[in-house]
């Protein structure tokens, strides 16, 4: 090792004692997430295993990302180290990256390719999974891939079938939101989440890492101008979270009644209208209900979501909800969770 890494970096040794096989690092910029990724996937490469990088798109895989990962690997391990790959490969979204034997390395794949493809994959003495920056932000038009959650499941289950041991899957993200598919495949209790803690359960931990008073005084003494973001500072979660901070969130009020269900991704969203009289606002209540009345219509906007006693909203339909989509423009809606809020805006122009 070139240089030795510092103590103000984030080390993933405390998640790694979990030992589970999904882990999630969740921080603010500047922490080392990407050196900790590189570090991960030199070292597997030097015990004659492999590993898989994930972005969502193909359009993240550009040279400029790849010769960034180099240069981590020269700062910290070996100068003199190369990367080689087929530059027309970045266009497919699956790159193979070799060192100057035509080893491999490790494997950079956009998740948004064709299952079929990801599945056709060989690969062997698969180690890790990693996933560069899991966490969308809508602001910057980014969006998750349908059924994404679901996708990387049957890349892992892919794999896992030729694996000889666990492979463990690292999930790096900046905290724009608490929503997200691979934590509502967990069902995690999102109130759980607490600055600075790793929160562990059955299959999975997360760490919501914050990075050390030093690195951060060290960061302001190299660049007086450097400005931390607002909202990083606040920290993403108990509702501090970029994106979320002003989602009305409760518990169902009384003399409220159920008006209608939509199906979203296999999860059912039960409307409850307000039925004060003196009340001159429409005011709705959003939640997730686990099970439902049969003798009850499900709306969905995916044939896809289509079953017994469901039905594809329509234009007609859409006259129902248009006092349920103003108030949703008015703010006048309150939602048992962040995931129920994010499901109802996936499908707001449908309704």
């Amino acid at each position: 090792m070139l240089v030795e890494k510092d103590s103000m970096h984030i080390n993933l040794r405390p998640l790694n004692g979990y030992n589970k096989p999904f882990n999630y690092i969740v921080c603010e910029r500047e922490a080392g997430k990407s050196t900790e990724l590189v570090s991960a996937v030199y070292n597997d490469y030097k015990k004659g295993k492999t590993s898989l990088l994930f972005k969502r798109n193909i359009v993240d895989i550009t040279d400029e990302y790849i010769n960034s990962l180099l240069e981590i690997i020269h700062k910290f391990y070996d100068e003199s180290f190369i990367f080689k790959y087929n530059k027309q490969s970045l266009k497919d979204g699956v790159i193979s990256i070799k060192d100057k034997d035509d080893k491999l390395i490790f494997m950079i794949v956009a998740l948004s390719v064709k299952i079929s493809k990801l599945k056709s994959l060989v690969l062997r003495n698969v180690s890790k999974f990693h996933f560069d920056e899991f966490i969308c932000n809508p602001k910057f038009g980014e969006k998750y891939l349908k059924a994404e959650a679901d996708k990387f499941k049957e890349v892992y289950n892919t794999f896992y079938r030729e694996a000889t041991e666990m492979i463990k899957c690292y999930f790096y993200g900046n905290p724009y939101s608490m929503h997200n598919p691979y934590f509502m495949w967990h069902n995690v209790d999102l109130k759980q989440l607490k600055k600075g803690e790793i929160y562990a359960k059955d299959n999975y931990a997360i760490w919501c890492y914050e990075i050390t008073p030093e690195l951060r005084e060290y960061i302001l003494k190299r660049n007086p101008l450097y400005q931390f973001d607002d909202s990083y500072k606040k920290y993403a979660f108990f509702g501090q979270a970029v994106n979320d901070e002003n989602i009305r969130l409760g518990t169902l009020p009384v003399n409220y009644s159920l008006k209608w269900i939509f199906k979203v991704d296999g999860k059912y969203i039960a409307v409850y209208k307000n039925n004060y009289v003196e009340d001159l606002e429409d005011r709705f209540f959003c939640k997730i209900e686990d099970s439902i009345g049969w003798r009850r219509n499900v709306y969905c906007y995916d044939f896809n979501e289509m079953m017994e006693k469901t039905a594809l909203i329509d234009r007609e339909d859409r006259e129902k909800f248009a006092r349920f989509k103003r108030a949703l423009q008015r703010n006048l809606v309150t939602f048992e969770s962040i995931n129920v809020y994010y499901i109802v805006i996936e499908i707001y122009n449908f309704i």
